[in-house]
């Protein structure tokens, strides 16, 4: 008597795209309404913004800045009609700067840009991330800035700085 293992044939879906994707990680990671929202209102606001904004999928994060996530959220918070206003609130905002920032970390490295690796911990670790390069960016302008002798008017002065 041989014991066998079933195997599981998993098929591609043909209707998986990079939008698709995207709109699958916002559902899931961003949660864009707020959590109470009922999750077919949520899929459906991460499929407008997808659509709109997002054409490309998840690379279109590459050239992203956080002002643009921002006016982003303005635009969708401010809409005059009830039935297209979206909310973000503060937590989904930050996710979506998170996922701009994990995208772009895994460009910096040369790693491929896998929607299927997206999970919370990477989001919020590349917002940490980048907290910290802006930091470092910071301190570096103020040291080069200490460093600066200023205007060298008269050669003979060169040395009381």
């Amino acid at each position: 008597m041989s014991s066998t293992n079933p195997t599981i044939n998993i098929s591609p879906n043909p209707l998986v795209t990079p939008v698709t994707e995207l709109i699958d990680i916002l559902t899931n990671i961003v949660e864009i309404g707020g959590i109470s929202v009922i999750e077919s209102e949520r899929k459906s606001n991460c499929e407008t913004i997808v659509k709109r904004d997002f054409p490309n999928g998840i690379t279109d994060f590459f050239d992203l800045e956080e002002n643009d996530i921002q006016d982003l959220v303005k635009f969708y918070e401010s809409k005059r009609e009830s039935t297209e206003r979206i909310a973000f609130g503060l937590t989904a905002t930050r996710r979506l700067k998170g996922l701009m920032h994990w995208v772009q970390d895994c460009r910096r490295r040369g790693m491929d840009v896998n929607p299927s690796d997206v999970t919370l911990d990477y989001v919020n670790q590349s917002l940490i991330n980048a907290h910290e390069r802006k930091i470092f960016h910071d301190q570096k302008e103020v040291n080069v800035g200490i460093a600066n002798p200023g205007k060298l008017t008269k050669e003979r002065d060169w040395t009381k700085w």
